[in-house]
C-alpha cells in the first residue's frame, strides 16, 4: 500500500472497537505521504462478535459528504477480557511521518516489524491495557517483539531520515523485546511521550529486554533515549540491553530515568547491597554511550613503581609460590605492570587463585592490562573479574577475558564501567604456571559522575 497520505487504515470507531480482530500478516506499506499503517481504537475482546441484528448505516446529507455513522444494536463487550491482536511481519519503508501508528488501541502485538528509513519507525500513541506482558503470561498485553528498525539506507541519500525508531505512549504497559536498532537517528531510538503529551504530565513506565544496537545506534551520536522534558518517563530494562551489560542489570534489571530538577538523566540499579539493605544509585549507566566511548576515564588506578596510585600493601593475592618474597609475599610491587623481575606467582594452579587491589575510595574501572612473568615463560591466558563496594560482598562480571600469549606483550581489555572499592582478577587458564603483572584503568568515582550522566541526557 502506497499513497499520498495513508496506506493501510484500521479505524473501527468506538462502536466496533471491541469486536474480535483477526491476523494482519505479511504486508508492506511504503512511500506514503503520511503513515504506512494507521490503527485507531482497535481493542479486541475475547469472543466478541457482531450480533445478527447489528446494522450500520451511513446517511448522506445534501451531498456526497458522509455525515454521522449510525449503529443499531452494536456488540456490547466492554467488560470482556482483552484479546491479543497479531500484526505479523509488516514491512514499512520510506513513509514520510510514521511506518506504523497505533492510537489508543489494546493488546496489539507488532511482531517482526521491519522499518527502513521511515520518519518514525512506529508510533504507539496510546494503549488501553492494565497488564504488563512477558513470557510468564504468554505476552498478554501490548508488545513490540523481534522487530528491526533501520535508520539508514539508500533512501537516506535522497532525503528519507528517521528521527525516532519508536515513539512511546502516554500510558504504561508497553514491552519492547527482541528488537534491533541499526544506524543513527536524528533524535533518539526511543522517544517517550513525543506525540500528544504536554509537559505537565509524565512518569510513564516502559519495559525493554533483549535489545541490540548496531552501526552507530545507541552511541553519543545517536542516543538510545531522547527525553522530551524532566520526569517524562522511565524505563525498566529487564536484562541490561538498554542500560549496561553488568551482572546486576543482566540478572535483576535496571531502571533508566529522565532528568529532573538539578539532576541529569541516569540509571538506578534494582540491586540492594547485602549490608545495610539500602538501595544504591549506580552511576555506571551507559545508556547513550557506546562500548568504545571511554572519554578520559582510562587512567592507571594501580600505577607503575615510579608513580604508585595505591601503595604496595593494598595489593594482595590468594597465595604466593612457597610463600616466597620473590614471588610476591610481602613484595606485591612485583605485580605492577612495569616490573622486570620475578612477578607474582600463585602457590597452586587452580580456579581459586586471584590477584586483588583495594582502593582507599571507590573508583570507576573500565579496563585491564596484563603481562606475563618477565623472566620466565609463565602467564595467564584467560581470566574473570569480580568487584566489591565494601570488600565483603563480591559480584562477578559475566564475561571471560582474553589474557596473554607471551611473557612481555601488554594485552588490554576494555570493560563496561563499574564502580568498586576492591577488584579481583581470577585466572581461568594459564601457561605452565599462574604468574602475572597487571594494571587497572579507570578514574575516580566522583569525577566520572558528570561525564557519564551528561552522556545520558
Amino acid at each position: 500500500a502506497g499513497s499520498a497520505a495513508f496506506g493501510f487504515w484500521f479505524d473501527t470507531l468506538s462502536e466496533a472497537m471491541h469486536t474480535l480482530q483477526r491476523q494482519f500478516e505479511n504486508n508492506t506499506a511504503h512511500s506514503n505521504g503520511d503513515t504506512g499503517v494507521w490503527i485507531d481504537l482497535v481493542d479486541s475482546r475475547q469472543d466478541c462478535r457482531a450480533p445478527d441484528e447489528w446494522t450500520v448505516s451511513v446517511p448522506f446529507r445534501d451531498s456526497d459528504a458522509i455525515s454521522t455513522v449510525v449503529h443499531e444494536n452494536p456488540p456490547a463487550c466492554d467488560g470482556d477480557p482483552r484479546a491479543n491482536i497479531p500484526f505479523l511481519s509488516t514491512t514499512t519503508w520510506g513513509n514520510a511521518e510514521q511506518g506504523i501508528t497505533s492510537f489508543e488501541s489494546g493488546h496489539l502485538h507488532f511482531i517482526n516489524h521491519r522499518s527502513v528509513s521511515d520518519g518514525v519507525g512506529i508510533l504507539v500513541w496510546g494503549v488501553q491495557s492494565d497488564n504488563w506482558p512477558d513470557e510468564t503470561n504468554d505476552w498478554y498485553g501490548p508488545t513490540i517483539r523481534n522487530s528491526v528498525y533501520h535508520a539508514v539506507s539508500q533512501l537516506t541519500e535522497v532525503g528519507f531520515k528517521t528521527s525516532c525508531s519508536v515513539r512511546l505512549p502516554w500510558d504504561d504497559t508497553l514491552h519492547i523485546t527482541g528488537t534491533q536498532f541499526i544506524g543513527q537517528v536524528a533524535l533518539g531510538h526511543f522517544c517517550p511521550c513525543h506525540q500528544g503529551c504536554n509537559s505537565q504530565e509524565g512518569g510513564y513506565q516502559h519495559r525493554t529486554s533483549k535489545l541490540g544496537w548496531h552501526e552507530g545506534a545507541g552511541t553519543t551520536a545517536s542516543h538510545r533515549v531522547r527525553w522530551p522534558w524532566p520526569m517524562s518517563a522511565f524505563f525498566f530494562d529487564l536484562d541490561g540491553t538498554l542500560t549496561e551489560d553488568s551482572l546486576e542489570c543482566r540478572s535483576l534489571g535496571c531502571y533508566l530515568h529522565s532528568g529532573f530538577t538539578d539532576h541529569l538523566a541516569g540509571m538506578l540499579s534494582h540491586r540492594r547491597e547485602e549490608k545495610g539493605g539500602e538501595s544504591v544509585s549506580l552511576a555506571q549507566g551507559q545508556a547513550a554511550v557506546s562500548r568504545t566511548s571511554y572519554g578520559d576515564c582510562l587512567q592507571p588506578l594501580v600505577g607503575p613503581s615510579s608513580s604508585k596510585e595505591i601503595p604496595d600493601e593494598l595489593i594482595t593475592a590468594s597465595s604466593y609460590w612457597r610463600n616466597r618474597a620473590d614471588h610476591g609475599h610481602g613484595q606485591m610491587w612485583r605485580s605492577r605492570l612495569d616490573y622486570t623481575g620475578t612477578s607474582w606467582c600463585s602457590d597452586t594452579n587452580d580456579a581459586n587463585q586471584y590477584l586483588q587491589w583495594d582502593f582507599e575510595a571507590p573508583q570507576f574501572v573500565q579496563g585491564v592490562q596484563t603481562k606475563g612473568r618477565a623472566n620466565y615463560d609463565r602467564w595467564v591466558r584467560t581470566y574473570r573479574i569480580s568487584y566489591s563496594l565494601d570488600g565483603e560482598t563480591w559480584m562477578q562480571l559475566p564475561e571471560e577475558y582474553e589474557g596473554n600469549r607471551d611473557r612481555s606483550t601488554v594485552h588490554e581489555n576494555r570493560l563496561m564501567p563499574f564502580k568498586a572499592k576492591a577488584v579481583r582478577l581470577h585466572p581461568v587458564t594459564w601457561h605452565r604456571h599462574i604468574c602475572m603483572r597487571a594494571e587497572l584503568l579507570g578514574c575516580g568515582g566522583t569525577s566520572n559522575l558528570t561525564y557519564t550522566c551528561s552522556n545520558l541526557a
